[in-house]
């Protein structure tokens, strides 16, 4: 694309005599241009689009290996797996034909999950060990990440804000903290995802709640 008055903005500052409250001057700073529009969208894949919310590690390396051979070179660099990371069977238990699975988990009549997240004892989600075998002992997402970085590719995936229904109900520990989940999550309606089950929400002023 090429440069011109329609995509840059020049940017000049005017100061007086100003000083901060170390004595530095400020008065000399340079004009910059910045770039008003990008040359191009941020070009990626995302699990969802191909499959919905069942991606396995195997299956993730085929498609970024694909992208390394044939679409990084073209300016395609992004690689994103989509929700539903933490669950080892979304969906299974509907035997839904569709890889677009049911999104939500069972529930007991009062809330209480039936089927199970990964997570670890501080109720933080952690990817399925059965779909991702790389997160064993732990590691999340970092080995396969640094296996993406390694092809020349930017890694990213989906996050649920608040805290896992799981998690409340197993009141887990907040890390670092004497807080536990029940005392941040909001259980109310009003802040509950509408299209999936899978997390309460969090009171963001609760003692703990910002650790978590």
């Amino acid at each position: 694309m090429e440069s011109s008055a329609a995509v840059k903005i020049i940017l000049t500052i005017f100061l007086g005599v100003f000083v901060n409250s170390n004595g530095i001057s400020l008065a000399q700073i340079k004009s910059s241009t910045v770039n008003e529009v990008a040359a191009t969208p941020p070009m990626g894949w995302n699990s969802y689009d191909a499959f919905g919310s069942t991606i396995t590690e195997s299956q993730f390396k085929a498609e970024v290996n694909f992208m390394k051979r044939n679409l990084l070179k073209y300016g395609w660099k992004y690689a994103v797996i989509d929700y539903l990371w933490f669950n080892p069977d979304p969906g299974g238990w509907k035997k839904s034909k569709s890889f677009y699975e049911e999104q939500n988990v069972r529930l007991y009549k009062d809330g209480r999950p039936i089927d199970s997240l990964t997570m670890d004892k501080y109720g933080r989600l952690l990817p399925a060990v059965n779909r991702f075998p790389s997160n064993v002992n732990g590691k999340g997402f970092k080995p396969i990440a640094d296996y993406v970085h390694k092809l020349g590719l930017k890694f990213g995936f989906h996050i649920m804000r608040g805290i896992p229904r799981q998690a409340y109900w197993d009141n887990t520990p907040i890390k670092g903290t004497s807080y536990t989940a029940r005392e941040i999550a909001d259980t109310n309606s009003s802040d509950l995802c509408k299209w999936s089950n899978n997390m309460y929400g969090v009171e963001p002023n609760k003692p703990g709640a910002q650790e978590y």
